[in-house]
């Protein structure tokens, strides 16, 4: 768990939602701990809690790269079918991807104080409490972080990868994260987060 004893703060950074972004700011601001995906909130619990998320459709696209940068050995399947095994039950116990957020927030000792949207990354950094927004190094890091950060898992736009089926899909494996973060199921196909 990223974590600043000084700011009293614990910060969950889920993989494929701007941990990369997150880790510069959190040095900046000298996190005793920073770039750590994993969730453990050990005698913190009294610390202000943030929690990135990111919209389930453009997520498991990303997450589908990471897992075949992992996996070079099943580089041939498809999108389509790797969602159909990786969204099921069975699956959701053995998160290795963290791909199941809302069993994440479930298991922590309350929910968090503030959520950092990967779709709205620059506006939510910027309304943490703690960041000072009339800083110039701090306003450096945000562009050079955020708005110049080019960093994508492939070319194709995420959106290409869903058709009605496979969203509704998703939507339905993936409903309590829609709802839990106020994501519009049509995401994919109408842009409106």
């Amino acid at each position: 768990m990223n974590y600043s004893n000084a700011l009293k703060v614990n910060w969950v950074t889920p993989r494929r939602i701007a941990t990369r972004t997150c880790i510069e700011i959190q040095k900046f601001y000298n996190f005793d701990v920073f770039g750590i995906h994993e969730v453990m909130v050990e005698n913190r619990n009294d610390y202000q809690l943030i929690f990135n998320i990111r919209n389930p459709y453009s997520r498991l696209v990303s997450i589908f790269y990471l897992w075949k940068i992992h996996n070079p050995k099943n580089i041939s399947i498809q999108f389509e079918d790797w969602v159909k095994v990786f969204t099921d039950e069975l699956h959701s116990n053995v998160d290795t991807y963290t791909i199941f957020l809302d069993k994440i927030v479930d298991s922590l000792p309350k929910p968090p104080d503030f959520y950092v949207r990967l779709e709205f990354l620059e506006f939510d950094l910027r309304n943490l409490w703690f960041i000072d927004n009339q800083s110039v190094d701090v306003n450096n890091l945000i562009e050079n972080n955020v708005n110049k950060n080019n960093y994508k898992s492939s070319d194709i736009p995420w959106e290409s990868y869903y058709n009605q089926e496979l969203a509704d899909l998703v939507y339905l494996r993936m409903e309590r994260q829609f709802e839990m973060f106020n994501y519009n199921k049509n995401y994919w196909k109408d842009g409106t987060p």
